[in-house]
């Protein structure tokens, strides 16, 4: 019983243990089976190259469109500020007031008043919005274009600053307190339009701009001497302003500012060959002009003017509308080169509200001015000609 037991235990076994035995299929079969899993195998191949081209595509598409990223620190929408000024150029210290009010991108309005804070009469200062451009006080009037509130001396870009300390262009001094708030202190020399430059003690400029572009303190220095100190004494930046704050003057441009420039809105047709860039991502077109003016000593000439808004960034491209080669009508000096996208070569210029940069496109000279370095070198790499 045990040994046929141990048996019956080994055959059971041994069959739990072979391998099954499987019909052999036809050698044709199999053929057509390596076949068919090859095609389906290069079909799945193709397919994914397929999609990761057109993945590709798509992506070059979107980083072509893609403008810089918004600054981290937005500059102040709108904004109301009062300075205590020292005007020390002559013998004797004269106590003023300067009254800035602005609503970026292209509203500014200030004022320049006898005495100190709150101030007495006004004796000089300009209103400017997106057409016009008022004289204070005698409100004699002129055209304006997006350029001429970019342009304004008493507006303050801390990212155009910033990145000119990066560039050496100018010295960044470190922080200070102004009103208990927080600025940074940068040294510069600026005459003018002029490109800004590392000052020095006989002739500087030290201002003070907190991170969202306010100017809370500066100081100007000319041959060696202290000729004027400007400190907020408040800075309200939820203003609310009167219906008129950026008014234009009521009736017509005064006759000198008709001889020296005529402004037609929008795009021009059959004026030859136009200088624009691509639309940032994020930003709208606001306006599309002709602007027929003078540049330094040059006669009335045209120039094409597009600009581009986003909140208060801006990026503006002013075109000469005939081809001259290398030659520009805008102040250079100070500029360093700079290699664009595309291939176009140009050069940089820094000031205190906004970055410039001027190239050439298809013998056409053209500049860029925006709110930052990032976004005037982006922009300027996009510009194209067309009829």
């Amino acid at each position: 019983m045990g040994e046929q037991a141990a048996r019956k235990r080994e055959r059971r076994a041994a069959q739990a243990t072979a391998v099954p035995v499987q019909k052999r299929p036809a050698v044709g079969s199999a053929h057509s089976h390596r076949v068919v899993a090859m095609l389906l195998a290069t079909v799945v191949v193709i397919g994914a190259a397929a999609a990761g081209f057109l993945v590709w595509i798509s992506r070059q598409g979107d980083n072509a469109g893609a403008a810089p990223a918004p600054p981290a620190v937005h500059a102040a929408g709108a904004y109301h500020a009062v300075y205590r000024v020292t005007d020390s150029a002559g013998p004797q210290a004269i106590a003023q007031t300067d009254v800035v009010s602005v609503r970026r991108p292209d509203e500014v309005r200030v004022e320049h008043h006898e005495g100190a804070p709150p101030g007495g009469r006004i004796f000089s200062g300009s209103i400017i919005n997106s057409t016009a451009q008022t004289f204070l006080p005698d409100r004699s009037k002129g055209f304006a274009t997006p350029l001429t509130a970019a342009l304004d001396p008493d507006v303050f870009s801390d990212p155009a600053l910033s990145a000119a300390a990066g560039a050496g262009a100018v010295a960044r001094l470190g922080l200070a307190s102004v009103l208990g708030e927080q600025c940074t202190r940068y040294l510069y020399r600026t005459t003018g339009t002029e490109a800004l430059s590392r000052g020095d003690d006989q002739e500087k400029v030290e201002a003070c701009v907190t991170g969202d572009s306010i100017l809370l303190r500066q100081v100007v220095t000319l041959s060696g001497r202290q000729v004027r100190l400007a400190e907020a004494v408040q800075v309200d930046r939820n203003p609310v302003f009167p219906v008129d704050e950026f008014t234009s003057a009521a009736g017509a441009n005064s006759r000198g500012a008709e001889a020296t420039e005529k402004v037609v809105e929008g795009r021009p047709t059959n004026a030859g060959t136009l200088v624009g860039g691509e639309a940032p991502q994020g930003f709208r077109l606001a306006g599309q002009l002709t602007d027929s003016h003078q540049e330094i000593d040059t006669p009335l000439l045209p120039f094409y003017i597009e600009s581009y808004v986003r909140g208060g960034e801006f990026a503006d491209t002013q075109q000469l509308m005939v081809a001259n080669g290398a030659d520009k009508p805008w102040q250079g000096s100070g500029g360093q080169p700079v290699t664009l996208t595309g291939n176009l070569a140009g050069q940089i210029l820094y000031h205190p509200g906004y970055v410039e940069v001027q190239t050439s496109v298809q013998g056409y000279p053209v500049r860029v001015l925006a709110s930052s370095a990032e976004l005037a070198s982006f922009f300027a790499g996009t510009l194209r000609a067309s009829a």
